[in-house]
């Protein structure tokens, strides 16, 4: 009986934070003893920008007067470019990465 809770509470869980689908749907499954499978959305460029600049922020990295841009996609991972636009160069503070499915963020430098 305890696994049984166990498992539909997982479902149901899964379902409900990730916002996958109907949570009724997936107790369901689970009452019924089906896998529940629960892949979470890649991130968007866009959420992935968003969550580095919090991330700026919260580790006292943001300048108001560096720039933030996206450069490429590798590996599963989305690349950012946080630079100073000088009047002869570019100055380059850092590049970070940011794991699409994950979130993770990890430095360059």
């Amino acid at each position: 009986m305890k696994k049984h809770i166990r498992k539909k509470w997982l479902a149901v869980a899964l379902a409900s934070v990730l916002g996958l689908g109907n949570a009724a749907m997936a107790d369901s499954l689970a009452m019924q003893g089906e896998a529940v499978v629960v892949e979470a959305k890649a991130l968007s460029r866009k959420q992935a920008e968003k969550k580095l600049l919090k991330w700026l922020k919260k580790n006292g990295e943001y300048r108001k007067n560096l720039i933030l841009v996206y450069d490429s996609t590798q590996d599963g991972k989305y690349m950012f470019r946080y630079f100073e636009n000088m009047d002869d160069h570019i100055a380059t503070v850092n590049w970070y990465y940011v794991d699409k499915k994950t979130g993770h963020i990890t430095s360059m430098f």
